[in-house]
């Protein structure tokens, strides 16, 4: 997924900020892991064109993040400069429906960042193709209107805006109405 796009290329996700996170710390030791300095990588949450999000531990901050890293050390100058642009342009961005990104940095020669760690997964994957009350549609719809607009704001388009790309906070008050 490209994401949001800007001036030059811009972030990934958008957030719909249902409820608080719910911290899952049960560590898996991978072969593949990153091994970046001042996170300890609890498990694998994703894979996209560009890089692999890991669900990792801040060990400065103490919380859990999403660390994104290019899955090649073998990018070209030009892929390796949009992933840290994508990132920057994503990190400027302050809204409670956009994920916050912390930091964005390079190690061992690969370009990495982290952001908020959105326990919910992907829109697509939460709500299971299952229909949703019209409340609880209008409630995504519009902390996502909301996130979006920010953007524009901003001037950020979101050139691949669509459910799998559309992060979800957590598992709370999206089943039910009543959830919030």
């Amino acid at each position: 997924p490209t994401g949001f796009q800007a001036s030059p290329p811009t972030p990934e996700f958008t957030a719909v900020q249902v409820g608080a996170p719910h911290p899952s710390t049960q560590v898996r030791a991978r072969k593949d892991q990153p091994d970046v300095p001042g996170y300890k990588v609890v498990k694998r949450l994703g894979k996209g064109g560009m890089g692999v999000v890991w669900l990792a531990h801040d060990e400065k901050a103490n919380r859990l993040v999403a660390l994104k890293m290019t899955i090649s050390d073998e990018l070209t100058l030009q892929e390796r400069q949009r992933f840290r642009t994508e990132a920057q342009a994503m990190a400027k961005l302050r809204h409670p429906n956009v994920v916050q990104v912390y930091e964005v940095n390079e190690y061992d020669g690969r370009p990495y960042f982290t952001m908020e760690f959105c326990p919910g997964g992907a829109l697509n994957d939460y709500l299971d193709r299952k229909p949703q009350p019209a409340q609880v549609c209008a409630r995504i719809l519009e902390r996502l209107a909301l996130g979006v607009q920010h953007a524009h704001e901003k001037d950020i388009i979101h050139r691949d805006l669509k459910p799998a790309n559309v992060l979800v906070s957590s598992e709370f008050g999206v089943r039910s109405p009543e959830s919030d």
